[in-house]
């Protein structure tokens, strides 16, 4: 029996309890806090560091940050779909685009050859600059993303 596996998956029940206990509580709003703690993004940090190097630990940093904006869009979908939905239907739409965003980063990211940390300064500064002129559009967010990704390659660069 493999032991980090069995690790893994007790501490994916913990949550399961956890977000239970807090979600009957009056602070029920916390139980939203709680699968945001990187219990998982440890453990695939840790791996990933440790078993293919520094390089490819950043990048994978960097790929995290960018995953954000498939949860975002799934919170405002939710937030919207709910008064309109029973809450199963409202999950699912949400998921639903979740998913599509998410696959959406995914090829995004193959097929800019975001390989390293270069390829992902640049493509980022890219990303900033075309979007530069409508910065009160749709692309100010992603604006934000490359600035935000231009510094951290940068800070990273010099260490």
């Amino acid at each position: 029996m493999n032991i980090a596996l069995m690790i893994k998956a007790l501490i994916g029940a913990v949550i399961v309890i956890l977000i239970q206990l807090i979600s009957t509580t009056k602070n029920y709003y916390v139980a939203a806090l709680i699968p945001l703690f990187p219990f998982f993004g440890l453990i695939s940090y840790y791996i990933i560091g440790t078993e293919r190097g520094t390089k490819d630990l950043k990048n994978a940093i960097v790929f995290g940050v960018l995953s954000l904006i498939p949860y975002f869009a799934f919170l405002v979908t939710l937030y919207f779909t709910v008064n309109r939905y029973r809450i199963g239907y409202s999950l699912m739409i949400a998921s639903i685009i979740w998913f599509t965003i998410a696959i959406l980063l995914i090829i995004f990211w193959s097929k800019l050859g975001f390989l390293g940390s270069n390829a992902v300064y640049r493509s980022a500064s890219n990303l900033a600059y075309q979007c530069t002129p409508v910065i009160y559009g749709g692309c100010g967010y992603f604006i934000g993303q490359g600035i935000f990704l231009t510094g951290l390659h940068r800070l990273a660069r010099s260490k």
